[in-house]
């Protein structure tokens, strides 16, 4: 289980925090990577995971300047098959735009309490 959960954050982070000539998952690709039915994969677990763990550490760091993301605690919020619906479920407002983008959207509609 502990295995897992760190091979999930690795391959998420490094996804995100990649070289510079890496790219990033659009809302588009996310839904042709991770449907339906691909939704326990583990590239979908894994950026989701690694997604989930980036903005909590950026809550974390704006708890000190008091402009949070989300005021609820993680538990309540982080509902990852909700949060992929979500992903899956959005307009074309985020059609080419970054992945992280709806689940920032997400976590402000769900328990936000600052500007994003």
């Amino acid at each position: 289980m502990i295995f897992n959960y760190s091979l999930r954050v690795l391959v998420g982070l490094s996804l995100m925090f990649s070289s510079a000539y890496s790219w990033s998952l659009n809302v588009e690709e996310f839904q042709q990577y991770c449907d339906k039915s691909k939704l326990d994969s583990a590239f979908c677990q894994s950026y989701l995971g690694g997604a989930m763990d980036a903005i909590a550490v950026m809550n974390d760091e704006a708890k000190r300047t008091g402009n949070e993301i989300y005021c609820v605690h993680e538990k309540e919020i982080f509902n990852a098959p909700e949060m992929m619906d979500y992903i899956l479920a959005q307009p074309s407002r985020f059609h080419k735009k970054n992945a992280i983008l709806p689940l920032l959207d997400y976590l402000k509609a769900k328990g936000g309490c600052g500007d994003i």
